[in-house]
Formats: structure tokens, sequence, C-alpha cells
């Protein structure tokens, strides 16, 4: 645990030293300052990764399902008597670390193979830094733009959920940026393919469909004729195409099944969580259970209701400015999981520090403080408490939570 916090001191450091760097500067940064910043981000990660083992049970599986993939190929990889609760896109990701590690000898859960299986979600967040670097480079001609991809790429939870921890979140979390982008240019052919490839990666990507949607529908409100029209569909059909490549190895019906076994495996109004649920007891206990006359599940779906009814009302007061898909991201992210995980708990945490950056990419001036003054005062104190004050008292699932 010592070397996490260390990890988060020094984070902080980089970020105060961009920080101060950038004030009363007009020059751009040089490519050297880049350059060194991005390496700098890139060896901690992997040195972060090469020395802490993460948490067991993901680790584990993914550690696992780099090799079955490796051994049986993406054909044989499910199973009914075989665990395995994500889709084939990050399975593909882990492929290369099975290989690598049959191909070298590499031992188990060394300090090699723990960042060859991090690699992707390591990769993921420099380039999630790179886009917010190369978008704020186009609205500011200083310094700024350096600041900006050090508040994210040394942001302490950023670090942790994917050097650390070794979670996926970093990985679709680069296909929603590339969607927001897209959609702020009116691209579609890239910001339907993100959006495919980010559900094939992980389901949650769903919950940005109403993002989408009204991008499309924005899109066709500004060229409304017949060749725009067909031009939308035949690259909906490409972009379906290309995002099923990933899937088809694996075989269709295997995959469908799949989502359906994932989306149904955890009924539960909370699972190990420190949430308001978890703190009503609730822990692992059927969404179905009811709660001042009504079920967890329904409450869950008027959270849902809610944050689209929200984005709808902000897309339309925000309809002439192309910027505003961020913000809706940001919005509907915010809305979906502050309802669900209403006192804070590790999933939603590291989610939203992952899903802070959408946001960066608008025209905001409260970035700083969105990305790293508000998480760190709103989130990591009373994830603390709760972590102390609603979990068993026992010494493994504190360190978990911390």
């Amino acid at each position: 645990m010592l070397s996490i916090h260390l990890y988060a001191l020094f984070g902080i450091s980089i970020f105060v030293i961009c920080s101060l760097g950038a004030r009363n500067h007009t020059k751009s940064a040089s490519h050297f300052s880049v350059c060194l910043l991005f390496g700098a981000a890139f060896f901690l990660r992997l040195t972060a990764a090469g020395i802490s083992g993460g948490f067991d049970s993901d680790t584990a599986c993914f550690a696992a399902w780099a090799e079955r993939i490796f051994h049986t190929g993406p054909s044989g990889f499910y199973s009914t008597d075989y665990f395995s609760d994500y889709p084939p896109g990050y399975l593909l990701l882990l492929w290369p670390a099975g290989a690598l590690r049959n191909l070298l000898g590499l031992e188990y859960y060394s300090a090699l193979h723990l960042i060859l299986l991090r690699l992707p979600a390591i990769l993921s967040d420099l380039l999630c830094g790179l886009l917010l670097y190369r978008e704020a480079s186009g609205r500011y001609q200083n310094r700024l733009p350096l600041l900006f991809a050090a508040a994210y790429l040394f942001n302490p939870s950023i670090l942790l959920n994917s050097a650390v921890w070794g979670q996926a979140d970093s990985v679709y979390t680069l296909c929603l940026v590339i969607l927001c982008l897209s959609l702020m240019r009116g691209r579609m052919l890239p910001a339907l393919t993100s959006f495919g490839l980010g559900l094939v990666i992980k389901p949650q990507m769903i919950i940005f469909t109403p993002v989408l949607f009204l991008g499309l529908w924005d899109y066709l409100r500004h060229n409304r004729n017949r060749k725009s029209l067909l031009k939308l569909l035949g690259t909906g059909l490409a972009a379906l195409l290309f995002s099923l490549l990933p899937v088809l190895p694996f075989g269709l019906q295997n995959v469908l099944s799949q989502y359906t076994k994932t989306l149904g495996s955890y009924p539960y109004a909370a699972v190990n969580a420190c949430n308001f649920w978890g703190l009503l007891g609730f822990n692992w206990v059927s969404q179905d259970s009811a709660f001042l006359g009504f079920s967890c599940r329904f409450y869950g779906y008027l959270a849902i209701f809610y944050a689209v009814v929200l984005v709808l009302y902000l897309n339309h007061r925000l309809q002439k400015d192309p910027a505003r898909y961020p913000l809706l991201c940001a919005v509907l992210m915010s809305t979906v999981y502050l309802s669900r995980y209403a006192c804070t708990n590790v999933i939603f945490m590291r989610q939203w520090f992952c899903y802070c950056l959408p946001v960066s990419i608008g025209p905001f001036q409260d970035f700083i403080f969105i990305t790293v003054v508000f998480p760190f005062c709103i989130f990591t104190m009373p994830h603390g408490f709760c972590s102390y004050m609603i979990l068993p008292a026992t010494t493994e699932s504190r360190l978990i939570c911390c």
C-alpha cells in the first residue's frame, strides 16, 4: 500500500511542476517537453505495473484468459464449463500477453508478465493523453495543452486504475474519446466504429448510446437530402462490419450468449461496494428487494430515465455548440453512476476518473478543477470512510477498497 501512496504523491508532484511551468508562458511547449512528459508517464506506469500484483481476482482472470486464448484460439475460448465475463474485444488484446509469456518462458506473475497484461490499458492511457494534448493545442497557443495532458496522465486514480490495478477501463475510454471527437467534427464513420469497438471491449459502452443517437440526429438535421441519408446508412453498415471483425473468430452465437450471461451475472444491489445500497446492508442482496415500496432495480431504471431526459434537455439548450458531446457524455455518466454508486466505491471511483477525460476535450475552463481538485476532495476521503465503516472489518477487504 505504501507504493500506491508514493505513486500518487509522485503524480501530484509532476502535475504541480507542469502547472508552475505553464504560468505566464505564451509560447507553446517544445517537442522535447512533450516527449519528456509522455516518456515519464510511460516509465512510471511500467514501473508500477511491474511491482504491483494489482487486484488479485482480476489479475488472475486476465492471466488465465491470456493463456487460454493462446492455447485454444478465439474459436475455442468460450465454453459453458469455463468462467469468463468479458467480451471478445479485450480478450484479443490479452492474446499477445499469453503468446509472449509462453514464447519467452516468463514466470507467472513475474514483473514482465504483469506489464504485458496491463500494457493495453497503459497504452490507452497514453493515447488518451495524446488526444487531449492535440485537442487542447488547437484551442490554446501556450503551454496549457501540456498541463492538461499532465493532469490526466499523472492523475493518481488514472495511474492506479490502469498500471496498478490492471483494469480495462482506459481501453474503452479511448473509444469514448474518439466517439466524442468524431461527433464534434461530424465524422460518422469513426464515431460509429469507435462506439462498436467500445461495446466489443466492454458492455458499459452502451451507457452512451443516447449521445451517439443525438450525434446521428444532428448529422441528419444538417444534411437533409437523400444522398446524406444513403451515405449515413452505408457508413453505419461499414462500421457494423468493422466492429464485428473481433467477434467473428469467437463465433457469433457464442458471443451473444456471453453478453446475455454477463449482463445477468450480477443481479444484486451491491457487490462489496461502499455505495448507498451497501450502506443500507444490501450487499449481495437481490435487485428485486424492496426499499421504500419499490425495488432496487426500479431505482436503477429511474436513474437511467432521469439521465436520458437531462441529456436531451442539455442537447437542446446547446444544440448550436458542436463541442457539447463531451459534456453530454460526462453528464450521462455522472447521473447514472452517481445514482447507482451514491456513496462512492472502488468501481465508481476508477470509472469516474476515466470518464472525466471526455469533458476535458470540450471548451470548459474548469478542466483542472474537474479532473484534479474535485475528485480528490469529493471522492477520496468519503471512499476511505465508507471502506472502513461499511465492509466487514477484515484486513483483506479494507486493503482491496483502499
